[in-house]
């Protein structure tokens, strides 16, 4: 009985970590936000602090983890 509890776990883990990622990798397939926040005068500048701002400059593990 305890090993199929311990098996349930292990799957009950990987599923949720599976869909996490899936989830993850959708949201950001659909695009960068910042495209969308900002306006036809903005500079570069602008839109690498908007990045800033929401976190989106660091790296994609970075990312997830925060996830």
């Amino acid at each position: 009985m305890g090993r199929f509890i311990l098996v349930r776990l292990f799957q009950t883990v990987v599923a949720l970590v599976g869909i996490s990622l899936l989830v993850f990798i959708l949201v950001h397939a659909s695009g960068d936000p910042t495209m969308l926040m900002r306006t036809a005068t903005s500079t570069e500048e602008e839109i690498a602090n908007i990045k800033n701002q929401l976190g989106l400059d660091k790296s994609l593990p970075e990312l997830y983890w925060i996830f």
